[in-house]
Protein backbone atom coordinates (compact mmCIF):
# COMPACT_ATOMS: atom_id res chain seq x y z
CA UNK A 1 0.00 0.00 0.00
CA UNK A 2 1.33 3.62 -0.74
CA UNK A 3 1.45 6.48 1.78
CA UNK A 4 1.25 9.61 0.13
CA UNK A 5 3.18 11.99 2.02
CA UNK A 6 4.36 15.26 1.68
CA UNK A 7 8.11 15.61 -0.30
CA UNK A 8 10.48 17.04 2.18
CA UNK A 9 14.79 17.67 2.29
CA UNK A 10 16.67 15.82 5.08
CA UNK A 11 19.53 18.49 5.86
CA UNK A 12 20.13 20.91 2.97
CA UNK A 13 18.36 22.03 1.06
CA UNK A 14 -3.05 25.88 2.89
CA UNK A 15 -4.86 27.29 1.46
CA UNK A 16 -3.89 29.82 -0.71
CA UNK A 17 -3.54 33.48 0.30
CA UNK A 18 -4.13 35.80 -2.03
CA UNK A 19 -5.57 35.62 -6.17
CA UNK A 20 -7.79 32.28 -5.33
CA UNK A 21 -9.33 33.23 -8.55
CA UNK A 22 -6.27 32.87 -11.04
CA UNK A 23 -4.29 30.19 -9.32
CA UNK A 24 -5.93 27.58 -11.33
CA UNK A 25 -5.42 29.41 -14.62
CA UNK A 26 -5.26 26.72 -16.87
CA UNK A 27 -4.05 29.03 -18.93
CA UNK A 28 -1.04 30.37 -17.34
CA UNK A 29 -0.31 26.55 -16.63
CA UNK A 30 -0.40 25.57 -20.24
CA UNK A 31 1.75 28.02 -21.02
CA UNK A 32 4.51 26.91 -18.67
CA UNK A 33 4.43 23.32 -19.36
CA UNK A 34 4.44 23.89 -23.32
CA UNK A 35 7.33 26.55 -22.92
CA UNK A 36 9.71 25.86 -26.18
CA UNK A 37 13.10 23.59 -25.03
CA UNK A 38 15.01 26.88 -26.89
CA UNK A 39 14.34 29.10 -23.69
CA UNK A 40 15.47 26.89 -21.04
CA UNK A 41 19.04 26.88 -21.77
CA UNK A 42 19.71 29.84 -18.99
CA UNK A 43 17.50 31.76 -16.63
CA UNK A 44 17.52 35.20 -18.38
CA UNK A 45 15.98 33.41 -21.56
CA UNK A 46 13.13 31.09 -19.48
CA UNK A 47 12.45 34.41 -17.03
CA UNK A 48 11.80 36.73 -20.14
CA UNK A 49 9.94 33.79 -22.15
CA UNK A 50 7.57 33.48 -19.37
CA UNK A 51 7.28 36.89 -18.46
CA UNK A 52 5.63 37.44 -21.99
CA UNK A 53 3.14 35.37 -20.91
CA UNK A 54 2.04 37.24 -17.79
CA UNK A 55 0.09 40.51 -17.45
CA UNK A 56 1.68 41.33 -13.76
CA UNK A 57 4.31 40.39 -11.46
CA UNK A 58 1.94 38.10 -9.77
CA UNK A 59 1.22 36.17 -13.13
CA UNK A 60 5.18 36.50 -13.69
CA UNK A 61 5.77 34.48 -9.92
CA UNK A 62 2.87 31.79 -11.26
CA UNK A 63 4.51 31.13 -14.26
CA UNK A 64 7.97 30.72 -12.49
CA UNK A 65 6.25 28.07 -10.01
CA UNK A 66 4.19 26.31 -12.89
CA UNK A 67 7.06 25.72 -15.19
CA UNK A 68 9.53 24.62 -12.42
CA UNK A 69 6.56 22.42 -10.88
CA UNK A 70 6.37 20.77 -14.19
CA UNK A 71 9.73 20.49 -15.62
CA UNK A 72 12.30 20.09 -12.19
CA UNK A 73 11.73 16.62 -10.67
CA UNK A 74 13.20 15.76 -7.24
CA UNK A 75 16.40 14.23 -7.13
CA UNK A 76 15.68 11.30 -4.54
CA UNK A 77 18.82 9.53 -5.52
CA UNK A 78 21.06 13.52 -4.17
CA UNK A 79 18.79 13.22 -1.29
CA UNK A 80 19.11 9.50 -0.27
CA UNK A 81 23.24 9.26 -1.36
CA UNK A 82 23.81 12.82 1.16
CA UNK A 83 25.86 14.43 -1.63
CA UNK A 84 24.55 17.74 -1.90
CA UNK A 85 27.50 19.01 -3.63
CA UNK A 86 26.01 20.19 -7.17
CA UNK A 87 22.60 21.77 -5.96
CA UNK A 88 23.24 24.71 -8.51
CA UNK A 89 20.97 26.31 -10.75
CA UNK A 90 22.78 25.24 -13.87
CA UNK A 91 22.50 21.61 -12.90
CA UNK A 92 19.24 21.98 -12.40
CA UNK A 93 18.18 23.42 -15.55
CA UNK A 94 20.53 20.89 -17.11
CA UNK A 95 19.29 17.42 -15.44
CA UNK A 96 15.87 19.44 -14.61
CA UNK A 97 16.32 17.61 -11.15
CA UNK A 98 17.33 18.79 -7.91
CA UNK A 99 16.90 19.43 -4.26
CA UNK A 100 15.34 21.94 -1.94
CA UNK A 101 18.02 24.56 -2.12
CA UNK A 102 18.38 23.82 -5.90
CA UNK A 103 14.38 24.52 -6.35
CA UNK A 104 14.53 27.55 -3.81
CA UNK A 105 17.74 29.30 -6.01
CA UNK A 106 16.08 28.38 -9.33
CA UNK A 107 13.28 30.06 -8.11
CA UNK A 108 15.29 33.29 -6.65
CA UNK A 109 17.12 33.71 -10.20
CA UNK A 110 14.06 33.71 -12.40
CA UNK A 111 12.66 36.51 -10.28
CA UNK A 112 15.79 38.13 -9.89
CA UNK A 113 16.25 37.96 -13.87
CA UNK A 114 12.96 40.31 -14.07
CA UNK A 115 13.71 42.25 -11.38
CA UNK A 116 11.30 40.56 -8.72
CA UNK A 117 12.47 41.10 -5.14
CA UNK A 118 13.09 37.44 -3.73
CA UNK A 119 14.67 35.80 -0.91
CA UNK A 120 15.79 32.22 -0.30
CA UNK A 121 14.64 31.50 3.09
CA UNK A 122 16.16 28.59 5.14
CA UNK A 123 14.65 27.25 8.19
CA UNK A 124 13.16 23.73 9.52
CA UNK A 125 10.25 21.94 7.56
CA UNK A 126 8.13 18.97 8.79
CA UNK A 127 7.91 16.83 5.53
CA UNK A 128 9.18 13.38 4.45
CA UNK A 129 11.55 13.21 6.80
CA UNK A 130 10.09 14.66 9.74
CA UNK A 131 10.14 11.82 13.01
CA UNK A 132 8.46 15.06 15.67
CA UNK A 133 12.24 16.07 16.97
CA UNK A 134 13.68 19.29 16.16
CA UNK A 135 16.73 19.12 13.55
CA UNK A 136 20.05 20.04 15.06
CA UNK A 137 20.58 22.03 11.64
CA UNK A 138 18.32 23.51 9.39
CA UNK A 139 16.94 21.36 6.46
CA UNK A 140 14.58 23.05 4.23
CA UNK A 141 14.34 25.97 1.88
CA UNK A 142 11.81 28.02 0.13
CA UNK A 143 11.47 31.34 -0.58
CA UNK A 144 9.46 34.53 -0.09
CA UNK A 145 8.21 36.80 -3.37
CA UNK A 146 7.13 41.22 -3.22
CA UNK A 147 4.75 41.46 -4.68
CA UNK A 148 3.07 44.97 -4.79
CA UNK A 149 5.19 45.86 -2.03
CA UNK A 150 4.07 42.93 0.53
CA UNK A 151 5.55 39.74 0.95
CA UNK A 152 4.02 36.34 0.17
CA UNK A 153 5.45 32.74 0.81
CA UNK A 154 5.60 29.74 -1.45
CA UNK A 155 7.76 26.68 -1.85
CA UNK A 156 8.39 25.54 -4.84
CA UNK A 157 9.88 22.45 -3.86
CA UNK A 158 6.77 20.89 -1.89
CA UNK A 159 4.51 22.45 -4.48
CA UNK A 160 6.22 20.36 -7.78
CA UNK A 161 5.39 17.11 -6.04
CA UNK A 162 5.47 14.56 -3.06
CA UNK A 163 7.46 11.26 -2.32
CA UNK A 164 6.26 8.15 -1.63
CA UNK A 165 6.93 5.01 0.16
CA UNK A 166 6.74 1.98 -2.06
CA UNK A 167 8.08 -1.46 -1.13
CA UNK A 168 10.27 0.64 0.95
CA UNK A 169 11.78 2.44 -1.42
CA UNK A 170 11.23 6.45 -1.65
CA UNK A 171 10.03 7.00 -5.00
CA UNK A 172 9.34 10.97 -6.11
CA UNK A 173 5.66 11.52 -7.79
CA UNK A 174 5.66 14.89 -9.77
CA UNK A 175 2.47 16.72 -9.18
CA UNK A 176 1.58 20.34 -9.08
CA UNK A 177 0.29 21.03 -5.41
CA UNK A 178 -1.19 24.81 -4.71
CA UNK A 179 -1.29 24.42 -1.70
CA UNK A 180 2.33 26.26 -1.39
CA UNK A 181 1.72 28.77 -3.50
CA UNK A 182 0.78 32.36 -1.76
CA UNK A 183 0.25 30.30 1.39
CA UNK A 184 -1.24 32.25 4.55
CA UNK A 185 1.77 32.62 6.66
CA UNK A 186 -0.26 31.30 9.47
CA UNK A 187 -0.66 28.27 7.58
CA UNK A 188 2.69 27.93 6.19
CA UNK A 189 4.37 28.49 9.46
CA UNK A 190 2.82 24.69 10.75
CA UNK A 191 5.25 23.10 8.71
CA UNK A 192 7.76 25.77 7.82
CA UNK A 193 9.46 27.42 10.29
CA UNK A 194 12.14 29.90 9.15
CA UNK A 195 15.77 30.01 10.90
CA UNK A 196 15.42 34.57 10.55
CA UNK A 197 12.07 34.68 12.72
CA UNK A 198 10.77 38.12 10.69
CA UNK A 199 10.00 35.24 7.24
CA UNK A 200 7.49 33.83 9.67
CA UNK A 201 5.71 36.78 8.19
CA UNK A 202 3.49 37.27 11.49
CA UNK A 203 2.48 39.88 13.52
CA UNK A 204 3.22 37.27 16.85
CA UNK A 205 5.90 34.98 16.39
CA UNK A 206 5.80 31.42 16.61
CA UNK A 207 8.78 29.52 18.98
CA UNK A 208 10.50 27.12 18.19
CA UNK A 209 8.95 25.52 21.17
CA UNK A 210 5.94 26.16 20.05
CA UNK A 211 6.59 24.55 16.42
CA UNK A 212 7.39 21.36 17.63
CA UNK A 213 5.12 20.71 20.50
CA UNK A 214 2.11 18.11 20.17
CA UNK A 215 -0.78 20.92 20.16
CA UNK A 216 1.05 22.88 16.90
CA UNK A 217 0.64 19.15 15.42
CA UNK A 218 -2.70 18.56 15.78
CA UNK A 219 -3.28 22.08 14.28
CA UNK A 220 -1.08 20.94 11.22
CA UNK A 221 -3.00 17.52 10.59
CA UNK A 222 -6.70 19.72 11.12
CA UNK A 223 -5.10 22.24 9.13
CA UNK A 224 -4.55 19.70 6.19
CA UNK A 225 -8.28 17.89 6.94
CA UNK A 226 -9.47 21.00 5.85
CA UNK A 227 -7.70 21.37 2.50
CA UNK A 228 -8.98 18.81 1.54
CA UNK A 229 -12.52 19.68 1.57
Amino acid sequence: MIKKLILFVFLVCSSVDIYSQSLTNSNLIAYARATPEKYTKDTYSLATYLQAGAQNKKETVELFFYWIAHHIAYDVEMYQSRNFSDVTVVSALEKRKIICQGYAELFATLCEDVDINCEVIRGYGKGFSYTGKKERDTNHAWNAVKIDNQWYLLDVTWGSGHAVMEENQMKYVQELNLRYLFTKPEKFVLNHLPQDAKWQLLSKLVSEEQFYSTDFEVERLNSYAEDEH
